[in-house]
């Protein structure tokens, strides 16, 4: 056993390489198993958000993103629309999510995707988030004063494992992906990179982990608002820790450079993308009132900015999100004696204030700061999406995760421990460090009851359901030529779900005529298509279900199946208005 620990001590990319390796099999077993990733199902709460991803990639895919000016639209190109901005342009989001999978989907070859192709992906992208994350705990720990390589294996496995198996985290990074869940892979690698700055004195090593930062924040800046908070958080800390180690006003300009070079280039690129839409302006301006809860109403969207309702959603969406239902009355009196135990050592501890000084604002406290901040700005900023949107917490997850790690090291910085004071855990002698961190993390695992609140989580969010029969039928027999009507049946653009099978929208009607009035401008070389549901024939009028019979007699079933009836409409018009 000494020679494995001696082994272990002398090669550090062994203990990574074993860390990585742990992490990535139990990921792999967890989702394959109790919190098992069902590839082919676009199914579920927010399940429109991945309806949106495939939607926008698969535009981008058939029409190239240039012919596009990298805009995302929220209807496929059909014959209908004369200009391409009649296919409302989403600009309200930069379209950093839609490139970063486009790559993907080129680099192996795909001319269009589905969902198995964008969980595939996603599920690769959370895998490296984890490890990532579990990179930056080990690195962390190290900084940290712990040297002890079991231990560091340890508490980076176990924090990265439960980061993964949060509630939040088991629904929303393995079957839902737009930007809230694309930029984590960018954050947990910039917050590796980051910490990594903080501490490196080699100059060439120094250029190399700047310019990766720069690229990561060039990527962040376009995929979310988010990383815009994040990467001027931590430009600010920057600052304060260069200022600190008394560098130079020429080092201090230079570092800022690596941050805003990659911001003013992608806010370039967005502007690229806003300029091509007419009106960006006023289309921007409205959905930033929405998002920020500046309209003011009695209902709707614009009766979330009072901030009793943001509070109390934000505190259930947190509960919620963390698993933290089932033992509220317990984490309660647990907050409770956290705050006295803080109180009895701001008054017993004369040297309590230079400690919360020296951790506050030790580059360990800075980074941790910087994880807290920047996701509460965002909510304060956009309040009126961030706080009703239950994926918001994913960005306070990992510092959640955390807590047992930071408790223990605050502890450890009190008391001047580390490893230097040896316990008891049974018969095994182990640091204190240690005790205090399996104490601290048995504590958070009971109170968020994971992995068993993920399961219940993801159970409820598995209920909501969508049928794709008729989407799929779509798919298959019409192509850019269609135009497609029903009285009874519709594929709006959004909610994006059926439209991201299907590729083509169902217009709902309420007569005949207007199978001509509907789009009086189309083309001459446009087909009709008449979609009938014949499930839904009691919520027909008796003059729809008349000309519903009409328009079957008088034209060619394209595709027809036990519920659903393609009609082809023939391109004189009087055999369709005048039977």
């Amino acid at each position: 056993m000494k020679k494995v620990n001696d082994f272990f001590t002398m090669h550090k990319s062994a203990n990574l390489f074993l860390l990585l390796l742990l992490l990535a099999i139990t990921f792999i077993a967890s989702f394959s198993t109790i919190f098992k990733v069902h590839y082919d199902e676009l199914q579920g709460t927010h399940s429109w958000l991945s309806g949106s991803t495939i939607k926008f990639v698969n535009n981008w895919l058939e029409e190239t993103p240039q012919k596009l000016h990298f805009v995302n639209y929220e209807s496929p190109d059909s014959i209908e629309f004369n200009e391409t901005t009649e296919r409302g342009p989403y600009i309200s989001y930069p379209s950093g999510c839609t490139l970063f999978v486009y790559f993907a989907a080129k680099i192996v070859g795909r001319n269009t995707i589905g969902i198995s192709f964008l969980k595939h992906f996603q599920m690769i992208c959370f895998l490296l988030e984890v490890l990532l994350f579990g990179l930056f705990v080990y690195r962390f720990l190290g900084k940290s004063g712990i040297e002890s390589v079991k231990e560091k294996l340890f508490v980076s496995f176990a924090t990265a494992t439960f980061w993964s198996w949060l509630p939040t985290n088991v629904w929303y990074l393995a079957n839902v992906y737009f930007a809230d869940q694309c930029i984590i892979l960018f954050v947990m690698a910039f917050l590796l990179v980051e910490y990594e700055c903080y501490y490196c004195e080699k100059k060439s090593l120094s250029i190399s982990l700047n310019f990766i930062k720069s690229i990561l924040i060039l990527c962040g800046v376009l995929i979310d608002y988010y990383f815009w908070i994040l990467a001027f958080v931590a430009f600010i800390f920057q600052i304060v820790i260069t200022v600190k180690s008394e560098k130079s006003i020429g080092h201090i300009i230079i570092n800022s450079l690596w941050y805003a070079i990659p911001v003013i280039l992608a806010l370039g690129f967005y502007a690229y993308q806003l300029f091509s839409v007419p009106n960006w302006k006023s289309i921007l301006f409205a959905k930033f009132e929405q998002r920020a809860g500046l309209v003011k109403t009695d209902t709707g969207p614009g009766a979330l900015n009072t901030p009793k309702f943001i509070i109390k959603n934000l505190i259930w969406n947190f509960i919620y999100a963390f698993g933290l239902k089932e033992n509220l009355k317990v984490l309660s009196l647990l907050l409770l004696v956290l705050y006295l135990f803080v109180k009895k050592a701001d008054k017993s501890e004369k040297k309590s204030h230079f400690v919360y000084k020296e951790i506050i604002f030790s580059k360990n406290g800075i980074i941790i700061i910087l994880g807290v901040i920047s996701p509460i700005l965002q909510i304060l900023l956009l309040k009126n999406h961030s706080a009703i949107h239950e994926f918001s917490q994913i960005k306070l997850s990992w510092i959640f995760a955390m807590f047992p790690l930071v408790v223990s090291l605050i502890s450890v910085n009190f008391n001047n421990y580390f490893e230097k004071k040896i316990v008891y855990l049974g018969k095994i002698k182990i640091s204190y460090f240690l005790n205090l961190f399996i104490i601290s993390f048995l504590c958070i695992a009971f109170l968020t009851a994971v992995p068993f609140s993920s399961r219940s989580f993801r159970k409820s969010r598995m209920e909501e359901y969508h049928d794709y029969h008729l989407a799929e039928i779509l798919k298959d027999n019409t192509s850019f030529e269609h135009v497609c009507f029903s009285f009874s049946y519709e594929i709006p653009n959004n909610p994006p779900q059926e439209l991201a099978i299907s590729k083509k929208q169902v217009y709902k009607i309420n007569s005949k005529e207007e199978l001509e009035s509907y789009f009086p401008n189309l083309k001459e070389n446009a087909k009709k298509i008449f979609v009938i549901d014949k499930t839904a024939l009691s919520t027909l009028t008796n003059e729809q279900i008349e000309s519903q019979l009409d328009l079957q007699s008088s034209n060619v079933a394209i595709y027809e199946d036990d519920q659903f009836c393609l009609l082809e409409i023939c391109s004189d018009k009087t055999s369709v208005l005048d039977k």
